[in-house]
Parts: structure tokens; C-alpha cells; sequence
């Protein structure tokens, strides 16, 4: 037998979870998100040097077509 207290929290959970699931509002560009994930990268990832990536060059190839992105 399912408790009210199950039921009703169950229909609150129903009713609340396409809120939470909203995107927020853009509030950054897309250069500032790549210029983020690429900083990121730069500083924790520990293959580039066993890989020989040249990683600026990655950054001038890229970044443009972030900026470009829709």
C-alpha cells in the first residue's frame, strides 16, 4: 500500500522537475565559454606534452569558429 506522503511527493516531484530542468539564461558568449574550456584544458590535462600538442595552435584554429558558432 503506497503512503499519501508517496503520492503527493511523487506529484510534487512531477510537477517541479520541468523547472529545475530549465537552462539558465545565456549570460556569457561563446568566445568566454571557449576561452574557459581551453584554459581549463590547458592547465589540467597531462598529455599534451607525451602527445606534442601545440596547444596555442589549437586555440587560433578554434576559438574563430566558437566565436562563429549559432
Amino acid at each position: 500500500m503506497i503512503a499519501r506522503r508517496g503520492v503527493l511527493g511523487g506529484g510534487i516531484a512531477c510537477v517541479a522537475a520541468p523547472l529545475w530542468a530549465r537552462q539558465p539564461e545565456r549570460d556569457i558568449s561563446y568566445a568566454q565559454d571557449f576561452d574557459e574550456m581551453w584554459r581549463t584544458l590547458a592547465e589540467r590535462y597531462c598529455l599534451f606534452g607525451e602527445k606534442a600538442t601545440d596547444w596555442e595552435k589549437v586555440r587560433s584554429v578554434y576559438r574563430p569558429q566558437a566565436i562563429a558558432a549559432h
